[in-house]
């Protein structure tokens, strides 16, 4: 099945995540998801992030069945994060 994105995975026993994926290539416009991205700290060095918004666009374009699930989750974590910031 077709992603609609190009990107490699770099996963590391000793990170506190399970795994990165870097992306070559999105269907996101990549100046506007620079001006949202986060900066994750891992082991001291900042790795930028997309945002959340910019993760679900991805996850609609790839259209999989493991992405809806993903972004019914993506939701509930923006919920969170903008009640938070009330």
């Amino acid at each position: 099945m077709r992603k609609h994105l190009k990107a490699f995975n770099l996963v590391h026993p000793a990170w506190g995540i399970s795994e990165i994926d870097v992306v070559i290539s999105s269907p996101v416009d990549y100046p506007r998801a620079v001006k949202r991205m986060n900066r994750l700290d891992l082991q001291g060095v900042p790795v930028p992030s997309i945002s959340i918004e910019d993760l679900i666009r991805m996850k609609r374009t790839a259209d999989r069945k493991q992405d809806k699930d993903n972004i019914l989750y993506l939701k509930k974590v923006q919920d969170v994060q903008q009640k938070r910031r009330l």
